[in-house]
């Protein structure tokens, strides 16, 4: 299923990377990892 859906949706995810530098995408992975791990120690704390 996974590789289905992949390939159905391939082509929509390269027109919306379309154009973005890929140093620009690397920022954005990094900040929303952090963004990410940051809320995963929040929501931890919540189950204390």
């Amino acid at each position: 299923m996974y590789e289905r859906t992949s390939a159905e949706t391939a082509p929509i995810t390269a027109r919306i990377y379309d154009g973005i530098p890929t140093e620009d995408l690397a920022v954005a992975g990094r900040v929303l990892t952090l963004i990410a791990d940051r809320a995963d120690v929040e929501l931890a704390t919540l189950d204390k």
